[in-house]
């Protein structure tokens, strides 16, 4: 055992594991986030049923074989169903703490190997969406090649490129999150910033207030200027969702409780654990803890007053 323990605590892994995590199919392992599966039921599809992966196992829910082992019924059938359903209608969607950890760490990873590239998260996870499908970044154009070679030294169990076109970097990082690289000329930084942050909707609400030529966006030095431009004031990432933004930014409501950066956010998700005992506090999401015996959880929703519905 003392072995065991020194091996893990120098080389951070353990040869019998690593050899257990061989010998299961990737699906098995899937397979064990299931609500209603635990380790032996799992290994009693994988062994009886030959079941290798969640797509696997609605298959046999759709069959009916379930039942016919030992330990599953019709309800735990049932359950273990809606639970597929559910995990393979969500592949390839990520919480956004995830990826603005995955986003950070690839940032940081790559700037050990070359710090002059300046990466900027951009996309969805810039506006701070609940769930995203993908992590994306700007950078400039002449720092291509470089971020190629650095790409290429990240660790390979971690990071596999998919796709590399000329203003365009595709690969996968950890968890299979898909990682975009856009690259943008130097003088054009602010344009995509914001061309690439907002919505296809929002970019398309903008256009259809104040009709303007792109090439005349693409001089403009940042994105408040960007505004300025379409007669807006400047609206938050996190506002440019395609919703009713631009009415509300528009009406004497907003210019009287104008949301400016650093004063509110366009929504803010509140999960409350409650239970007895203390609070604790924090920034984005905001989140209370109170630890105790009971334990139940419920989600709060504020939209900020410009955006609230008439």
């Amino acid at each position: 055992m003392s072995q065991k323990i020194h091996h893990l605590l120098v080389h951070k892994s353990l040869p019998d594991l690593e050899k257990l995590l061989q010998d299961t199919p990737p699906g098995v392992r899937e397979m064990l986030k299931l609500k209603g599966l635990g380790p032996k039921k799992t290994a009693l599809l994988w062994k009886e049923l030959q079941i290798e992966s969640p797509g696997e196992l609605l298959y046999a829910c759709n069959e009916n074989r379930l039942v016919e082992l030992k330990g599953f019924g019709s309800k735990t059938q049932d359950i273990l169903k809606k639970s597929v359903e559910y995990i393979l209608s969500k592949k390839g969607h990520f919480h956004y703490a995830y990826g603005e950890r995955v986003a950070n760490e690839f940032i940081k990873a790559i700037h050990l190997i070359n710090n002059s590239i300046p990466l900027q998260i951009t996309g969805a996870l810039r506006r701070k969406c609940e769930t995203i499908d993908s992590i994306q970044f700007i950078a400039p154009l002449a720092t291509e090649s470089t971020l190629q070679e650095a790409i290429s030294s990240l660790p390979a169990e971690l990071y596999h490129s998919t796709d590399c076109t000329k203003g365009d970097i595709q690969l996968t990082g950890p968890g299979d999150i898909k990682i975009q690289i856009l690259f943008y000329e130097e003088t054009e930084e602010a344009w995509n910033l914001w061309k690439t942050t907002g919505n296809e909707k929002h970019i398309s609400l903008c256009f259809q207030k104040q009709p303007i030529g792109e090439s005349d966006l693409k001089k403009l030095k940042s994105e408040m200027e960007i505004y300025e431009q379409f007669h807006l004031p400047y609206l938050e990432p996190e506002f440019r969702e395609g919703l009713n933004e631009i009415e509300k930014a528009v009406s004497k409501n907003y210019q009287q409780n104008s949301l400016q950066p650093n004063t509110s956010r366009a929504y803010f998700i509140i999960t409350l654990r409650i239970v007895t005992g203390r609070i604790r506090w924090k920034k984005w999401p905001s989140l209370a803890v109170i630890k105790g015996i009971n334990t139940w959880a419920f989600l709060i929703i504020v939209k900020p007053h410009f955006m609230q519905e008439d």
